[in-house]
């Protein structure tokens, strides 16, 4: 992943990879855990994530802000192009999530 012209079937077979880890391990749940103690009645929330891959954590915070009823806002940012054109595919009916191609670094 470190190279920023990754893409094709190897990222795809990364990518779903990855998803399994994090389910199995429970990152996505983890990460909403420590999002909702953030969550305050009527406050507004912006999600950043760096690295954000496929936006599969962002797509599980949308899920989970929406149970809540609580207004956010969140980020994607990665370096490949081509992770994030998967990440816009499979975010477009997540009206409230934007993608951002940045080096950080």
């Amino acid at each position: 992943m470190d190279d920023l012209d990754f893409g094709g079937s190897e990222m795809s077979a990364l990518l779903k990879d990855l998803a399994f880890v994090n389910r199995w391990l429970g990152g996505n749940s983890i990460t909403w855990n420590g999002v909702k103690k953030l969550i305050r009645p009527g406050a507004s929330l912006r999600v950043l994530d760096m690295g954000c891959g496929d936006g599969a954590q962002l797509r599980y915070l949308a899920v989970r802000a929406d149970d809540y009823r609580t207004d956010m806002d969140f980020t994607g940012v990665d370096a490949n192009g081509n992770i994030l054109e998967e990440a816009r595919a499979m975010s477009r009916d997540f009206g409230r999530i934007h993608y951002r191609k940045l080096d950080v670094f």
